[in-house]
């Protein structure tokens, strides 16, 4: 596949074929070179299942360092799609992080918060009107 690519102004020709060779072989340069050509589409597939910014660009990150370190193994046909596969993956890994491990804010929203609250000093309320109840059912019993 041969595609145009502008960076910095210049239009470079970009032989995937030969940039997957170079990088298999460990030239970092050439699959930067594969990376930035594909960085938008694999942040924005991460972006569609995390539905977070910040854990997208995570898994983003860590599927370009799992595809960094696996380069040697990719065996031909789509580059995209194995990138793409590896993004899915990195995505599915932190979903299942955050399954086992889920977290609670050390502070509620305070629309949650208020709501707490209301609901809190109601059950105080009734607390208190049904100990004066039966303060008085006691106090009144003969």
């Amino acid at each position: 596949m041969r595609s145009m690519r502008e960076t910095s102004g210049k239009i470079i020709s970009m032989d995937e074929q030969a940039l997957i060779h170079d990088a298999q072989a460990g030239n970092l340069e050439a699959f930067n070179t594969l990376i930035l050509h594909y960085q938008d589409s694999i942040y924005n597939t991460a972006l569609r299942i995390l539905g977070d910014e910040d854990l997208a660009a995570d898994s983003t990150q860590e599927a370009f360092i799992s595809a960094f370190k696996s380069i040697s193994s990719f065996r031909g046909g789509s580059f995209k799609a194995w990138l793409m596969r590896t993004v899915t993956n990195a995505c599915y890994d932190e979903l299942r992080r955050q399954k086992r491990r889920p977290t609670t804010p050390l502070e509620p929203e305070a629309h949650l918060r208020d709501f707490s609250l209301g609901r809190f000093t109601f059950e105080v309320a009734v607390v208190q009107a049904s100990q004066s109840s039966q303060e008085d059912s006691t106090s009144a019993a003969p």
